[in-house]
């Protein structure tokens, strides 16, 4: 009672692909959850399915490498 959920090591894949959560996206950049769940809207491949929002591990970090250099996508 009142312990933490464990969370799993290992995210499931999709083809290869693992889809991050808000608290995945969080724990990956060190950002609290209402900024990473921007930063998910934000890369334009957020996916919402039922009321959890996730994108792609692959699109996020493409993303994210994008913004490192310099473009906006």
């Amino acid at each position: 009672m009142g312990e933490p959920e464990e969370r799993p090591t290992t995210l499931k894949t999709i083809r290869g692909d693992r889809l991050l959560s808000i608290q995945d996206v969080s724990e990956i950049t060190g950002l609290c959850r209402r900024v990473a769940s921007g930063l998910m809207d934000e890369s334009g491949q957020a996916l919402v399915l039922g009321t959890k929002k996730y994108v792609f591990e692959t699109a996020f970090y493409d993303f994210l490498k994008g913004k490192a250099d310099g473009g906006a996508r």
